[in-house]
């Protein structure tokens, strides 16, 4: 819960409109329903184990149009902050480590920035296709 509340905080300060979910089936339905711009999930969040997390297998299986279009933050006690190995592994676009949680907003902001940038001539090359 306090981690929560610096996370909502730090995502309203980015001009993000919230929602939160206290289960994963909860989480699933409107991911389902939604589209959203940023994900941010805990690795144990409504599991016993990080490895089989219900919510990172469903982004980890949507369809790569859609997955390009969300960035999703790993809050993680295992993997440094910012360990691109890491996010690669879990499918994810970012990882912050549970001890840099005061930090979120100066680090989600960057990493968003910077995939904004790297996604930004294949978007272009997209619409310029006709395919978004």
């Amino acid at each position: 819960p306090v981690n929560r509340e610096k996370i909502i905080g730090a995502l309203q300060n980015l001009d993000y409109q919230v929602r939160h979910s206290s289960q994963a089936r909860e989480a699933l339905k409107q991911m389902r329903f939604h589209i959203f711009d940023v994900i941010v999930v805990n690795e144990n969040f409504d599991t016993p184990d990080p490895d089989y997390n219900n919510v990172l297998r469903y982004i980890e299986r949507l369809g790569m149009s859609i997955r390009r279009g969300i960035f999703v933050l790993l809050l993680s006690n295992r993997f440094r902050t910012s360990d691109n190995m890491a996010a690669f592994n879990r499918s994810v676009n970012l990882v912050i480590n549970a001890e840099h949680i005061d930090d979120i907003e100066k680090i989600l902001k960057r990493g968003v920035s910077d995939n904004d940038n790297f996604y930004r001539v294949f978007k272009e090359s997209m619409v310029k296709t006709g395919r978004i």
